[in-house]
């Protein structure tokens, strides 16, 4: 995750634009352990830390994890058909 920021900043200083759109998506949200394991890969603390340093990037899920439901996501991790049928055209 932390490379679709650092992606954005740099390409902000390339361009010498104050902001670019950008959005980042992902599949899903999980990680097989073992033969009956499934772990979250999603690290929401480090999401907002770079959200913090770098400026709000929208995430769209195809699979959103569970943290997309609390409060202080409900407006920063989205559907995937929520970018398609709203957000792309707002770009």
């Amino acid at each position: 995750m932390k490379l679709i920021f650092l992606d954005r900043f740099v390409l902000e200083k390339i361009l010498e634009v104050q902001r670019v759109n950008y959005v980042a998506l992902y599949h899903n949200d999980i990680q097989r352990k073992g033969k009956d394991g499934i772990s979250s890969t999603f690290s929401s603390d480090i999401y907002m830390v770079f959200c913090h340093v770098f400026g709000d990037l929208p995430l769209y899920y195809l699979d959103p994890p569970a943290v997309a439901n609390e409060p202080r996501f409900q407006e920063k991790i989205k559907t995937f058909d929520t970018f398609i049928l709203h957000d792309l055209w707002k770009l």
